[in-house]
């Protein structure tokens, strides 16, 4: 059964899961979950940055805010070291703290349409002119708030300073953000399967989900799934994944997190009217 989440995610000159002059970060838009390796992507063109001052999509002061979060995650989350023992994971932390003391410049890009992401090249960022500043293209559609941008700065600037494939820069932004003292989003590089043990997930490069984002079930995979629908606004995307997962949802809707939500809480925390009516119709069929 496949279902869909859009994950928070951004793409460097291929959309979604491939990675030339910079791998993706974190605001992928509807990827789909099949629990097999993700498809290839189509290219796009990175088209010329739009002036600042035509399309203000995210404030000045939501950046600056995020900027300052990522820096406080980042710090917390190094304090909290022994909670996740990988000695080689803790040495790309101190690497990326470094890096956010660099300058950051947010730039406004088109990106296509329905592409809602934000990237990062590498090329600018060794550049000469550029001398290792964040530089940060944000395409039309992007707007997250400043503790969703956060998780995402973690992602993308870890490609610029660190080199990582998507695998690498999904854990640090969920292990970061979790330490931290944040509440990740799942994106679309972690797959759980049924009967995977922690072995098995720590082969597969996610064993930290448990701790991070409290999966250790289907129902727990699933319910991380349908709230990162609910944060993102995905409203068609949350009504194709709950009637695919129709024999599933009482029991995802009766689902409490390791923050002691369930969905509707989460539609409530985010002011989401028509996924509380949904979740209501949902929960008054059973």
């Amino acid at each position: 059964m496949k279902i869909e989440f859009k994950s928070v995610c951004a793409v460097s000159c291929l959309f979604l899961f491939a990675s030339i002059c910079s791998a993706a970060t974190a605001t992928e838009q509807l990827f789909r979950n099949s629990g097999s390796a993700a498809p290839a992507a189509p290219k796009y063109s990175i088209p010329s940055p739009e002036p600042e001052n035509i399309s203000p999509r995210i404030s000045h002061d939501t950046k600056n805010e995020a900027v300052r979060l990522a820096k406080q995650r980042l710090d917390k989350s190094l304090t909290r070291m022994n909670e996740y023992q990988h000695p080689k994971f803790w040495a790309s932390v101190k690497t990326l703290r470094e890096a956010f003391d660099n300058g950051f410049s947010f730039k406004n890009d088109s990106c296509g349409k329905d592409v809602t992401v934000m990237y990062t090249l590498k090329a600018e960022y060794y550049s000469a002119d550029a001398h290792k500043k964040n530089i940060v293209h944000i395409c039309k559609g992007y707007e997250p708030n400043a503790d969703l941008m956060a998780q995402d700065l973690v992602h993308e600037v870890s490609h610029l300073v660190l080199w990582t494939m998507e695998d690498e820069a999904t854990e640090l932004e969920m292990v970061v953000t979790r330490l931290g003292g944040g509440y990740p989003v799942i994106n679309g590089y972690i797959n759980y399967k049924p009967g995977m043990t922690q072995d098995d997930l720590e082969w597969l490069g996610i064993g930290y989900i448990k701790m991070a984002l409290g999966i250790d079930s289907e129902v727990s995979y699933r319910y991380q799934v349908l709230r990162a629908n609910i944060i993102y606004n995905d409203y068609d995307v949350f009504l194709r994944n709950t009637k695919k997962l129709a024999q599933e949802t009482p029991e995802i809707l009766k689902f409490t997190d390791i923050e002691n939500q369930t969905l509707r809480s989460t539609a409530e925390k985010y002011g989401r009217s028509d996924f509380i009516q949904e979740i209501d119709r949902l929960a008054s069929a059973q």
